[in-house]
């Protein structure tokens, strides 16, 4: 993979991060703290990253959106998936599902092109390496709950291009 390659699925899945952190109006320490896994697991160095918030003071949300969706286009579907993967874990990470971040996920998978179902399986087989910082998902109750919610979400999506807001 070049360098450029590499910036370009960087700065999407940074973009995506962004947007997803600040759908439900607040920034939990748990989200900040999964930020800090996806900088170590994906490479993401300091300076990357200072560049990246450097480029963030004058852009609107929808901007940074439409900037990450580009960027992810020029990545392979790998990469998308493993971009969306965190996008979930992140999701999950404050424990608390706001409707616009589920609205995020499904309208930006479908702009990228990828099935919920493959992101759902992905987070469902991630195990914890040794020397990994990623967690084992989908196992606990919670974790099949949230499955659960975002499966019935994705379908009333797919026929009516609306989340339903009280499954959530």
């Amino acid at each position: 993979m070049n360098a450029q390659h590499t910036m370009n699925f960087q700065f999407g899945l940074l973009d995506f991060v962004r947007v997803l952190m600040m759908e439900d109006g607040t920034i939990d320490e748990r989200e900040i703290a999964y930020l800090k896994c996806i900088k170590e697991e994906e490479n993401i160095t300091d300076a990357v990253f200072q560049q990246f918030e450097e480029s963030m003071k004058h852009k609107t949300m929808r901007d940074i959106y439409l900037e990450g969706i580009e960027l992810l286009s020029q990545c392979d579907d790998e990469e998308k998936l493993n971009a969306f993967v965190h996008l979930y874990r992140l999701m999950e990470s404050d424990s608390q599902i706001h409707v616009r971040e589920v609205r995020f996920l499904l309208y930006s998978l479908k702009q990228s092109k990828l099935e919920f179902e493959d992101v759902e399986m992905s987070v469902r087989m991630s195990k914890a390496q040794p020397g990994e910082t990623s967690k084992r998902v989908g196992t606990s109750p919670a974790h099949l709950n949230l499955l659960q919610q975002l499966s019935v979400c994705e379908e009333v999506f797919l026929t009516t291009n609306r989340i339903p807001k009280r499954v959530i």
